[in-house]
């Protein structure tokens, strides 16, 4: 992308303010933003801007797909977890009285098909 320089740029090349400068998309973000340069054009900035924005959001929606997954494996966790309390509970039922075992697994066993 094209920028016109608003203040000199000095390095490998030199560059005099009011110069026009070629450069990565990237590089004329940093230096619009900076104040160093401006675009060529008033449609180029607005190029620019549009990419930069489809950009953010395409990087929003990714973050968000992450923690959404994050979540999901959490959540899993923790049934897993109360899963296993429930299985330590219902040994202990059994011990003590297998009929009442027998009614609570069918129970369970119930709401769980009503949950899938």
């Amino acid at each position: 992308m094209k920028v016109i320089l608003l203040q000199h740029l000095s390095g490998a090349d030199s560059f005099e303010a009011g110069s026009e400068y070629e450069c990565s998309d990237n590089e004329a973000l940093r230096f619009i933003q900076r104040g160093i340069a401006k675009a060529l054009t008033p449609k180029a900035h607005n190029d620019l801007m549009a990419k930069v924005e489809k950009l953010e959001a395409e990087s929003a929606a990714k973050e968000l797909q992450v923690l959404a997954l994050q979540r999901e494996e959490e959540l899993k966790s923790s049934a897993d977890a109360l899963l296993g309390e429930l299985v330590s509970v219902l040994d202990a039922i059994a011990t003590l009285d297998p009929k009442i075992y027998d009614e609570y697994k069918k129970l369970i066993e119930s709401k769980l098909k009503k949950g899938k």
